[in-house]
């Protein structure tokens, strides 16, 4: 077996008599067990998913005892490997790229646009969250957008995942230098990888970071832009560090708060002295912007 083959399925076709008895002896081990009809309503093929390669006489004694309790004759069993599939990719796969404002953002699988008003950003999520779909991302493009005519020159993308943001932060302010963090390392490495194919690695600076409690996301003089996309409960607990790391007539972009608690964090940022700017909804979802 190859390393790529690390779980495997065991078939067998029974008659319809027999299948929950069949279903019974295979589940105690398998990771999951299915049955379909196999040619007709009479005769059915159940397979069961194992992590490892099933000993042969042990499936064959399971079946046996099948056999006996229902009276009815089984097939021989199949027992083959499975590769492993990266489920996220081929399930983004048969996503369409989608636009959000001058945005197009597309999988590696999509062309790129051949519209010249319209801003291209090559986004694989692979493990990482962030492809532009879900409402707060979504709204965070928006943001950005809106933002499009504020001279940014060091802002930072606190919560990256893939990277978009902070792809999308290059774009609009070609001279601007990003930084992206995010506590987990297979996001960062997303990020790093997704700002080499759209050509702003030098621009980009991926960091493995706890929010902003490490010194990797310290910058001397602050940033002018901090786009937050994480949570309500995160964001609350972050404010005073989002304050300290802005300069003096800073904006912040928040999300990933719903609308039903807007409010709680809106009172955590103006203990800090920031205050609301412009809010956007998507889905449910709310965007802040905060001067």
């Amino acid at each position: 077996m190859s390393e790529q083959q690390s779980l495997w399925c065991v078939g067998v076709s029974v008659p319809a008599a027999a299948v929950d008895l069949v279903e019974d002896m295979l589940g105690d081990d398998a990771l999951a067990v299915s049955r379909f009809e196999d040619g007709g309503p009479d005769i059915w093929r159940v397979e069961a998913l194992f992590p490892h390669a099933p000993l042969s006489d042990h499936i064959e004694a399971r079946l046996a005892l099948a056999s006996a309790a229902s009276g009815c004759t089984l097939g021989t069993p199949t027992v083959i490997p499975v590769a492993q599939r990266d489920w996220v990719r081929e399930s983004q796969e048969n996503l369409p790229p989608i636009r959000a404002g001058r945005f197009y953002i597309h999988g590696s699988h999509d062309p790129a646009t051949t519209c010249a008003n319209l801003i291209d950003l090559l986004v694989d999520a692979g493990p990482a969250f962030g492809t532009g779909r879900h409402g707060s991302t979504y709204g965070c493009l928006q943001a950005i957008e809106i933002l499009r005519w504020k001279p940014i020159r060091h802002a930072l993308d606190l919560g990256c995942g893939t990277g978009l943001l902070a792809l999308a932060m290059t774009k609009i302010w070609p001279a601007a230098q990003i930084a992206a963090s995010d506590i987990d390392p297979d996001a960062v490495r997303t990020t790093r990888e997704n700002a080499r194919v759209n050509r702003v690695a030098g621009r980009v600076r991926p960091v493995v970071s706890d929010g902003l409690a490490r010194r990797r996301t310290e910058r001397t003089g602050g940033y002018q832009l901090i786009v937050a996309n994480i949570l309500a409960r995160p964001l609350v607990g972050m404010a005073p560090d989002i304050k300290k790391h802005l300069t003096p007539g800073g904006t912040v972009v928040l999300s990933g708060l719903l609308v039903e608690q807007e409010a709680l964090v809106l009172s955590a940022f103006r203990m800090q002295s920031l205050y609301l700017d412009r809010r956007i909804t998507v889905d449910g979802w709310r965007t802040l912007i905060l001067r």
